[in-house]
């Protein structure tokens, strides 16, 4: 079917449109200048001349060097080792210790006679994520042992 005066129509509404922005244009207070870094990269850096704490970085409480917290870390990774993966069990849920005879005994594959003195010691993540919420006031939580596991963990799971 043709449309008689259809080509006209269509440049008589072009002829007539006054297009809007998208957006509204940018006025002064929307101006935004980046803040500018004035000291070295540390616990805390001044920014704009203002001491701030930088929480960019990894170590943004300055705890990295502190040897009660190196000893502790120490202590941590022979009693519960460190893995590359996310999973629990890489990180603290099950941690192996020697105490002695027990009911939960851990004998999968391996000799045994080796296991007989292990026992599933599954209190380190799940003890901390229990206490997560209620400091939070939240209604659970979860550990990744790297910041940047969390994002490519977390952010997929809601899209």
């Amino acid at each position: 079917m043709l449309c008689i005066g259809y080509d006209f129509k269509i440049d008589e509404l072009c002829d007539e449109c006054v297009p809007e922005h998208l957006i509204p244009s940018i006025t002064e207070d929307m101006k935004y200048e980046p803040p500018v870094s004035e000291s070295a990269a540390g616990p805390h850096t001044v920014v704009n001349g203002k001491e701030v704490v930088n929480f960019p970085a990894a170590n943004y409480l300055g705890l990295l060097g502190h040897d009660k917290l190196q000893d502790s870390c120490t202590k941590a990774l022979e009693k519960y080792g460190v893995g590359s993966c996310g999973p629990r069990g890489f990180y603290g849920t099950i941690g192996i210790t020697d105490i002695g005879k027990s009911s939960m005994y851990f004998s999968l594959i391996l000799d045994k006679t080796m296991w007989d003195n292990i026992f599933i010691d599954a209190d380190v993540h799940l003890d901390c994520e229990a206490r997560i919420p209620k400091f939070l006031g939240t209604f659970d939580s979860i550990l990744y042992s790297y910041g940047l596991s969390t994002m490519f963990s977390t952010i997929p799971a809601f899209c």
